[in-house]
């Protein structure tokens, strides 16, 4: 149901000053919240999520496939943020899921990703068309 699983991704700005859109999407709804970021710390991250969780609450479970000292990182952050967010929720990576899912929309996955990759050059390019990549890729 809504609120049940939210996938959070960084979508890659640096031609602006707030050069990171934190892209939290509820796997229920489809519902999208954007928060511009000044950078991709795990600090940063995790005041973007609070500010999402303070409007609809922290969703059960939490899911990224942005790498494991990332997810550790910014569930350190909101420990420190938000005492009590452990207790309602937990962080789920199903990265054979995120695999399987990218074979078979035909996208390899590569770890880690360089720093220009196709995907953020593509994403400064045209920034409409990278939301809606990045909407695609977490509709399982």
């Amino acid at each position: 149901g809504f609120n049940e699983r939210m996938q959070i991704d960084l979508i890659d700005f640096r031609t602006l000053p707030d050069c990171w859109i934190l892209n939290c999407h509820d796997h229920f709804t489809k519902y999208c919240f954007l928060i511009a970021l000044k950078n991709k710390t795990a600090i940063e991250v995790a005041k973007g999520l609070i500010n999402v969780f303070c409007i609809i609450g922290a969703p059960r479970i939490l899911q990224s496939d942005n790498g494991k000292e990332f997810r550790n990182g910014v569930i350190e952050a909101l420990k420190l943020l938000w005492p009590n967010l452990n207790e309602k929720s937990q962080f789920v990576v199903c990265d054979e899921l995120l695999k399987i899912r990218d074979e078979l929309l035909g996208n390899k996955r590569k770890d880690p990703e360089p720093e220009n990759s196709e995907n953020e050059l593509n994403e400064e390019r045209n920034p409409e068309k990278a939301h809606e990549d990045h909407a695609d890729e977490i509709d399982l």
